[in-house]
C-alpha cells in the first residue's frame, strides 16, 4: 500500500506485476517486469555493464539486476568482450563477443548453488556469423555443455548431456528461450522457442544435467566461444508456465524492438 504522487488522499494497493486499485481513481495496472517472477539473474546491456574505458570499452564484468548478486566477469583482458553503447546497430546497447579471442563472461557458482532441472533461460542475441563450429550462446557448469544453447554449424542446439538440434541457424536478432526439463518425472520435456511460437521439436530430451555456474557466449573452460551480440539474458531456477514465458518473452521483444508469438 502507498500514496500516489500528486494525489495525497489516494491509496494504492496490490501486488507487484498485478492489477492494483487506487481508491477514488479506479483500477491501475502495474507494468510487468521479469523480476516479478524472481529470476536467479538478469543481465541487461542497458545497465550494469562495467568496462575498462575508451577506445575499446572492454567489458570487465556485467552486474546482475536481481538482488542475488550473480555478476559475471572476465579477468583476462584478451578475452573481454566489447561494450557497444553507440546504439548504431539497432538503437540499443549490446555486448559484442568474439570467438577468435574466446571472449567470455562467467562465474563458477551461482547464488542458488547447484540447481537440478527444471530451469528456464531467456536470451536476446544475434549470431554475427556462422563458421560451422560449436558456438555457445550460453552454458552452465565449469566444463561441458550443461543447460546450453548454441550453434552446431547448421541448427540451434539444446544440450544438457544430450545434444538436440532444433531449427536452422540464421544471423537475425531473436528472443531465445530454453526450458530445460528432461529430468522431471513424469517427463514433461524440454522446450526451445525462437521468438515464441511452437517448440521445435515439440518435446526435447536434451539430458538431465543441473544448473551449475554460468558462462555467456562460451564454456567456462573457454574453448567454445561464440560470435554474438547480446542485449539481455535472464535465467530462472524453475519451469515457467506458458503464460509466464509469454510475459517475459513479450517484455523482452518489446524492449528490444522484436516481435513475440505466444507459445
Amino acid at each position: 500500500m502507498g500514496n500516489l504522487a500528486g494525489y495525497p488522499s489516494a491509496v494504492i494497493s496490490g501486488a507487484p506485476g498485478k492489477s492494483g486499485r487506487i481508491q477514488g481513481l479506479g483500477d491501475v495496472v502495474i507494468p510487468f517486469s521479469p523480476l516479478d517472477l524472481l529470476p536467479v539473474a538478469w543481465w541487461d546491456a542497458d545497465v550494469g555493464v562495467n568496462f575498462a574505458g575508451a577506445p575499446n570499452f572492454d567489458v570487465t564484468s556485467w552486474d546482475d539486476q536481481t538482488p542475488n548478486g550473480n555478476t559475471i566477469a572476465q579477468g583476462t583482458p584478451s578475452k573481454q568482450p566489447f561494450y557497444d553503447n553507440t546504439k548504431t546497430l539497432d538503437a540499443k546497447n549490446f555486448v559484442n563477443f568474439d570467438s577468435s579471442r574466446q571472449d567470455a563472461l562467467f562465474r563458477a557458482t551461482l547464488s542458488s548453488g547447484i540447481t537440478p532441472q527444471p530451469n528456464t533461460y531467456f536470451a536476446v542475441a544475434r549470431l554475427k556469423f556462422d563458421d560451422g563450429g560449436n558456438l555457445f550462446l550460453f552454458a552452465s557448469n565449469v566444463s561441458g555443455s550443461r543447460n546450453s544453447i548454441g550453434d552446431n554449424g547448421s541448427k540451434w542446439r539444446m544440450e544438457s548431456g544430450i545434444g538436440i538440434p532444433t531449427v536452422a541457424v540464421d544471423l537475425v536478432k531473436h528472443v531465445f528461450v530454453g526450458v530445460f526439463d528432461s529430468a522431471t518425472v513424469p517427463l514433461d520435456g524440454s522446450r526451445f522457442y525462437l521468438d515464441g511460437g511452437p517448440s521445435t521439436p515439440a518435446t526435447i530430451d536434451c539430458g538431465i544435467q543441473p544448473l551449475n555456474g554460468f558462462t555467456m557466449c562460451n564454456q567456462q573452460v573457454q574453448s567454445g566461444g561464440g560470435d554474438y551480440n547480446v542485449w539481455d539474458m535472464i535465467m530462472y531456477d524453475y519451469r515457467l508456465s506458458n503464460t509466464e514465458i509469454n510475459n517475459v518473452g513479450s517484455f523482452l521483444a518489446t524492449k528490444n524492438g522484436l516481435t513475440w508469438s505466444p507459445v
